[in-house]
């Protein structure tokens, strides 16, 4: 919407007339809202200082919220000593990152566990190798001493007699360091044996820092909509170097505010809603766009058509099902198989609607350590972002695709959030 705001002002400019067909009865931007008070998508602004809404503010007077740091809960208590993100996120992507290549060549996510066993295998498969390699080369240079005397006669220019005592000499000091380089990897190998036999002094992740590991794995899953073994190791973090600065924020009254007066100004008047798009044919002279509005069907022409349908729905209208908008003719090849290739994640929410808030409300967020790798991404973290009383859950990873009765979930949460506040939650 708020491209489309800035567009239309362009387009204007130029003289050219625009007609916007928005298939739901209210406008939405990538998000959806539930009972004016919850959003099912896009809740927060990621980096405000390059933020399109940070460009509008001065017209629309959004209040905001800096979101604060996510305090974690574990087994119902409060982790007193909140350690810094960085120290389990840099050991989430050093977990991810180390086998990022194997022979060269990239693998995917799912590998990761096979290469760390093949990994250990290898390492003393390489130490014997290079004691064997170490042991000929000493050989060798031995034998290249001897053989010297024999490959120059009694006759021989000075220069070779030289040459010949410059090349004896340099043997005989590789040979030293040779020993002495032998002499301290024997150290070394002696020292390595008796630190293996020794218990270790310090746990270096108990079962606390797994499921705290775990929590960061399930948040990585969240902002990617999918499951570890889906993402690319080579490019899951790709955007962080693009991103823009400044702090991140919430709409103190949501998206569905800002966006009720963006739809209320002179965009308005040109958004037929509640028109549903059949059928788009286009050639040479320009597009004829077919749609429907409840029983009546209309069609629009123009020079061109800009389409922002969803990925899913693209994905079906390439494919010609009927429950999406068709090309006429098809789009070409390339285009098809480049939609069909792309891919999207998948992630949930579940939103709780209470009469008054029992929680903190002056933080943002909070996080729900799971006992367990499989359900790391079930209801791990919630988040507060309005002034409504309302907390919403987020399921990510395997936990996104969970299929259970609606009574059945919420009384999941409902009994995580018992779990933390104690009696101070409602019952129900």
């Amino acid at each position: 919407m708020l491209e489309l705001r800035m567009q239309r002002r362009r387009l204007k400019y130029w003289q050219i007339y625009e007609e916007i067909l928005e298939k739901m009865k209210q406008v939405q931007y990538e998000i959806t809202l539930y009972k004016k008070s919850a959003e099912f998508l896009a809740e927060k602004l990621k980096s405000w200082d390059g933020s399109l809404y940070h460009t509008l503010d001065s017209d629309s007077r959004l209040e905001q919220d800096i979101l604060r740091r996510c305090y974690k809960r574990d087994l119902g208590e409060a982790i007193k000593k909140q350690e810094p993100s960085e120290v389990y996120m840099n050991q989430r992507d050093r977990r991810l990152l180390d086998f990022h290549f194997a022979n060269l060549e990239y693998v995917s996510g799912g590998t990761l566990d096979k290469l760390s066993l093949q990994h250990f295998d290898q390492d003393d498969e390489f130490q014997f190798t290079g004691s064997h390699m170490a042991k000929f080369l000493a050989e060798k240079l031995k034998s290249w001493d001897g053989s010297l005397y024999h490959t120059l006669d009694s006759d021989s220019r000075l220069e070779q007699d030289i040459l010949r005592r410059c090349y004896k000499r340099d043997l005989g000091e590789a040979i030293k360091r040779y020993d002495a380089a032998r002499d301290r990897f024997r150290n070394l190998e002696t020292t390595l044996r008796n630190l293996k036999k020794q218990e270790p002094s310090e746990v270096y992740m108990n079962q606390r820092d797994r499921r705290l590991l775990d929590f960061h794995f399930a948040n990585l899953e969240y902002v990617s909509g999918g499951t570890l073994d889906k993402l690319s190791l080579q490019h899951f973090d790709q955007d962080d170097e693009f991103q823009f600065t400044g702090s991140h924020m919430a709409i103190r009254d949501g998206y569905g505010d800002f966006l009720t007066r963006l739809v209320t100004s002179d965009i308005a008047s040109d958004i037929k809603q509640n028109a549903v798009v059949e059928e788009i044919k286009y050639n040479e002279k320009g597009v004829e766009v077919k749609y429907k509005t409840d029983e009546t069907t209309e069609t629009v022409e123009g020079d061109v058509c800009l389409c922002t349908i969803p990925l899913g729905v693209l994905k079906r209208s390439v494919t010609e099902c009927s429950d999406a908008p068709k090309f006429e003719p098809p789009l070409p090849e390339n285009t098809v198989n480049a939609v069909l290739e792309m891919g999207f994640g998948n992630f949930n929410k579940v939103v709780l609607i209470f009469s008054r808030p029992f929680w903190d409300v002056t933080q943002n967020y909070f996080g729900h350590l799971n006992h367990s790798r499989a359900s790391r991404g079930e209801m791990f973290m919630f988040t507060a972002l309005s002034k409504a009383p309302v907390l919403i859950a987020m399921m990510a990873g395997e936990a996104a695709n969970l299929e259970a009765p609606n009574e059945v979930i919420v009384r999941k949460a409902m009994n995580v959030l018992a779990n933390i506040f104690g009696s101070a939650c409602p019952k129900g």
